[in-house]
């Protein structure tokens, strides 16, 4: 018996949460070929500083501006398992991400 696309992803998505973690949908318009799914599992604290260094996720706003609340709701639900997620609205936020 094979399972259709939908239950797979269903499957990945309800392992990614049995082990604390998350499988977000991923939409890229501008990119074809992407990858379905974006699955993030806690990291241990002594690992993070190490993951921070090679994945970020990054919201980015104009000067000035800042996330919405369901942007911050977002960032802190990556944030709270150890994973990197910030918001950029300067050159001078950027270049710090990759100091």
């Amino acid at each position: 018996m094979t399972m259709s696309e939908k239950k797979i992803e269903e499957r990945l998505a309800n392992r990614a949460k049995a082990k604390g973690g998350i499988a977000m949908k991923f939409v890229s318009p501008s990119r074809a070929g992407v990858t379905d799914r974006i699955v993030l599992l806690p990291v241990p604290p002594e690992h993070r500083e190490i993951v921070a260094k090679y994945f970020k996720m990054v919201e980015v706003k104009a000067k000035g501006e800042v996330p919405r609340p369901l942007q911050v709701y977002f960032i802190n639900q990556i944030t709270e398992l150890g994973h990197c997620a910030t918001w950029v609205d300067s050159a001078e936020a950027v270049d710090a991400l990759f100091a």
